[in-house]
């Protein structure tokens, strides 16, 4: 992993250093909100839960629109909905 503000100064930690750091400084090795809210949305989908499962999709997709696979999973969401009705 490298750190810095440009490509004039970078340094790197190994992996080990890193996790003593976090250890030290009481900081916990959680998924974020992206991930948690992405993993529902997959959950949801497998079980049939379209319209929970749009939420959530559409949560991860307000939060980080860059996501490689939310967009998909919005559309066929909404397309199971929308031949629902």
């Amino acid at each position: 992993m490298t750190f810095g503000p440009n490509d004039d100064f970078t340094f790197i930690f190994t992996s080990n250093t890193i996790q003593e750091f976090l250890t030290s400084a009481k900081i916990a090795n959680q998924q974020g909100l992206v991930n948690l809210k992405y993993r529902e949305g997959l959950q949801l989908y497998s079980q049939g839960k379209y319209n929970q499962a749009l939420q959530s999709f559409e949560l991860v997709k307000h939060l980080f629109p860059q996501h490689s696979e939310v967009e998909k999973y919005v559309k066929q969401c909404q397309q199971v909905i929308a031949n629902s009705n």
